[in-house]
Parts: structure tokens; C-alpha cells; sequence
């Protein structure tokens, strides 16, 4: 009994950690088994989540219980509540899962609109803004497909992604050529992305030039003008500049170089929204950003509310406007609880 104990809390103890584990060692496993241990992984990280939080909640019951004797009558009737709730919470956590999943692969098309009072091309602009794709083991070449598609249909005039083109390891996806449907993006300005702190985990320079391969602009501390009255301005990940050294210019730098024109509508790609107020202070038209997947499922939803100003949705400051998306794709356990993948779209018109 006692071996078996143990055999039982080893197995427990190597699931809680398989997601990190299969993480180090990446290069080390066949493709296949990187799938399967990925998925199980990233499933039991979310399973994991809600047991304890299901356990937590009957310890506090049962201390409750301990300090006012009013729940439970007998040690037999503790039993029989505690296999009751055990089969209630599994079952619950079954169904909530089942509902996570179809939330991480049924994305929303979300539709705002923005005036301004500068020059567009034809007066307005069709803006398609997708972050956070993360292309690896779990999402590939079916879902990259599925998203170009839904570009298309919305007949953008530029598409922006804000960082997380892919998950990290950049091996497989060059080996599956996973990415090459969004070499099909049609716009009618371009497709442009920033870096991801996911972006920089395979080898930032092996990442960017796969990337552009697929006929996306590649913006990193610079700016680019499109259609001679858009400015596009991409930044390095905060966080990659941070750990790793790159380099991550003061955006008022960026904002001095003289091929920038205040009178052009100004847009900024920076992956994470830590600090909305440099976008504000420089007078930038439309801030982009990703990152926080709203928490991707409850409760780290709320985690993400105590760390980011914006952890998602719409917010204007003065003149500058703020879009955070929850993302397209997933990290982890391909499940959303209290978020779903989304795919924004932004009309902007001129006064």
C-alpha cells in the first residue's frame, strides 16, 4: 500500500512538471512524442489548476466544519460529502475543459472603429491585428491556414502582429514549414510584426529570417511608412531586451529620427503593454499589443489584472488609442476559460 503510494505521487509529481520538462528538453525528443507530451502537459497543467482550486475550497468547507460542527453529523457522512464532491468537481472539471478547448479553437472576430483627424489613403483604413499565434507542436500548418483565411475574408489594407508569431523552438516549424499559409496573407499594404519574448526562445535571427521568408515586414526599433501617410514603428520584446541584452531604444528616441512625421498616423507594435504611458507621452495614434492572453484561463485572468494596466480589450489615453488582444493562438494547454481567441479588426476613419 505504502509502494503504491508512492508510485502514485512520483506519476503526480512528473505530470505537474512535464510541461516544463518536455520544454528543456526540446531538441532531445522525436517530433511525435514532442506533440503528445506537449499536449498532455499543457492538459494537465489546466487539470491541475482546477483540482487544487477544488480542494482548496473543500479543506476551507471542512475547516469550517471543524469550527462550527454544523456541516457534517459523522465521520460516515465526511465520506460520503467527500466522494459526492471528488465526482461533482471531476465532472465539472471535464465539461469546463471541454468548453476551454472550444474557446481556444474557435476564434472571434472582434470589430472597432477609430477617427482620426489625420490623412488616410481614401479617407479610411481596414486594419486586421492578430497576436500571439504561436506556431510549434500544437498549432501548425491546419490553424496557420485557418487564420489566413479569416484574413482574407476581411479584405484588410494592412495586417499587424504584435509579437508571438511562433511558440519557440523553431526546429519543427522549419521542418513542417508550418508557417507557410501566412505567406497567402492578401493585403493590400503589407503584413508587419514586431518581436514576441517567444519570438527571441529558437534563435532570434533563425526566427526572423524564417518570418520574413513568409513575406512578413519584420519592424524591430525602427520605424516604416506606408502609403506616405502611416508610420509603423516596432519594438523589441521588453522582456528580451531585459534578460538578453538586445536592444530596446527609449521610444522617444525612435520617435526623433527624422524620417518620422508627426503629421502621419502613428502606429506602435510593442508586444507586452507595460508601460502605456511612453505611447502616450510621444502623442502615438494607435498602440498594439498582446502578451497577456487575458490570463488565457480563469483565474490567471486575474493575476494579469494586478500586473498590466490593460490586460485586454480598448482603452484611449488623450489622442492615443490602446488595443490589447488575448491572442489567436495558445501557450500551454490549448484551452481559454474567460477569454476565447480572437482576431481584431479596426476601421479607421478620417474626420
Amino acid at each position: 500500500m505504502k509502494l503504491n503510494r508512492i508510485i502514485f505521487l512520483l506519476i503526480m509529481y512528473l505530470l505537474a512538471f512535464l510541461y516544463v520538462l518536455v520544454r528543456i528538453f526540446d531538441n532531445y525528443l522525436p517530433s511525435g512524442l514532442q506533440i503528445f507530451l506537449n499536449f498532455a502537459g499543457g492538459l494537465w497543467f489546466a487539470v491541475i489548476s482546477y483540482l487544487l482550486l477544488f480542494t482548496l475550497i473543500f479543506y476551507i468547507l471542512y475547516l469550517l466544519h471543524v469550527i462550527s460542527k454544523k456541516f457534517f453529523e459523522t465521520s460516515a457522512d465526511i465520506k460520503r460529502i467527500k466522494f459526492y464532491y471528488i465526482m461533482s468537481s471531476l465532472l465539472f472539471i471535464l465539461v469546463i475543459l471541454m468548453y476551454g478547448f472550444y474557446n481556444a479553437v474557435t476564434p472571434r472576430i472582434r470589430t472597432f472603429e477609430i477617427a482620426t483627424d489625420k490623412k488616410l489613403p481614401s479617407g479610411e483604413m481596414t486594419l486586421v491585428v492578430v497576436s500571439d499565434i504561436h506556431l510549434g507542436y500544437l498549432i501548425g500548418r491546419e490553424e496557420a491556414d485557418f487564420l489566413k483565411d479569416s484574413i482574407n475574408s476581411l479584405k484588410p489594407d494592412m495586417v499587424l502582429i504584435p509579437g508571438d508569431i511562433v511558440d519557440g523552438e523553431i526546429g519543427y516549424i522549419i521542418e513542417n514549414d508550418s508557417g507557410r499559409p501566412l505567406a497567402g496573407i492578401k493585403s493590400r499594404y503589407g503584413v508587419f510584426a514586431s518581436m514576441g519574448n517567444h519570438d527571441y526562445f529558437g534563435g532570434p535571427e533563425v526566427t526572423i529570417k524564417y518570418i520574413t521568408g513568409l513575406g512578413i515586414r519584420m519592424v524591430i526599433e525602427e520605424s516604416v511608412t506606408v502609403a506616405d501617410v502611416i508610420t509603423v514603428i516596432g519594438r523589441n520584446d521588453v522582456s528580451a531586451a531585459r534578460r538578453n541584452g538586445f536592444e530596446r531604444k527609449p521610444l522617444k528616441d525612435i520617435m526623433s529620427h527624422p524620417a518620422i512625421d508627426g503629421s502621419r498616423f502613428t502606429i506602435l507594435m510593442d508586444h507586452q503593454p507595460a508601460d502605456l504611458n511612453d505611447a502616450f507621452s510621444e502623442k502615438i495614434d494607435l498602440q498594439l499589443s498582446g502578451h497577456t492572453h487575458n490570463g488565457q484561463f480563469w483565474p490567471y485572468n486575474l493575476v494579469v489584472n494586478m500586473i498590466f494596466e490593460l490586460p485586454w480589450g480598448y482603452l484611449r489615453k488623450g489622442t492615443t488609442s490602446y488595443f490589447v488582444s488575448c491572442g489567436y493562438g495558445t501557450w500551454g494547454p490549448r484551452i481559454r476559460i474567460g477569454s476565447q481567441s480572437e482576431i481584431i479588426v479596426l476601421k479607421i476613419r478620417q474626420k
